[in-house]
């Protein structure tokens, strides 16, 4: 996750030790030509109560990205879907902060014995519940709750073309 107050980029466990309380959105109204990005108030960080194991998926992109993930976390895929992350292939294109596709080349399942997290923010705006994380463009917590409705759903287009000739 970045914060865009400094630039700088932490785990959403390191953001919520060091007090974070604004991170990177997609601005409403942005396209994957033209992604633009704001600060968004923390509503809260979220997690367990205990350590348990988890199911994490180790995700490796071809240029180099990597992020883990639990299998229902939401990722932006490059056709501007939001899916969980179970439904990732080899090939699958997800987005790069700058808007462009960036296809996995590993996926590995890894244990994880201990606490996973997730971020809600103040907005209930689906396009606003995307944040970044690792350089890609990843849902928030909104998604697996009262967003769950917006899964598969178209969230980001493509910039439609003026003038375009037959």
């Amino acid at each position: 996750m970045t914060d865009i107050q400094n630039g700088k980029s932490m785990s959403f466990l390191n953001a919520l030790e060091s007090g974070v309380q604004s991170v990177s959105s997609v601005r409403d109204g942005s396209s994957l030509e033209q992604m633009s990005y704001q600060q968004m108030k923390v509503d809260r960080f979220v997690t367990e109560l205990l350590d348990s194991e988890h199911e994490i998926l180790r995700i490796q992109t071809k240029a180099g990205r990597e992020i883990r993930l639990t299998p229902n976390h939401p990722v932006l895929i490059s056709s501007g879907h939001v899916v969980d992350a179970s439904e990732l292939t080899m090939g699958s294109e997800l987005v790069a902060k700058d808007g462009s596709a960036d296809p996995i080349v590993a996926i590995e399942h890894d244990k994880h014995f201990g606490k996973v997290y997730n971020v809600f923010l103040g907005t209930s705006r689906p396009s606003e519940n995307l944040v970044i994380s690792q350089d890609l463009v990843i849902g928030t917590g909104f998604f697996q709750n009262e967003g769950a409705q917006n899964m598969n759903r178209l969230i980001l287009r493509k910039r439609l073309t003026d003038g375009v000739e037959k």
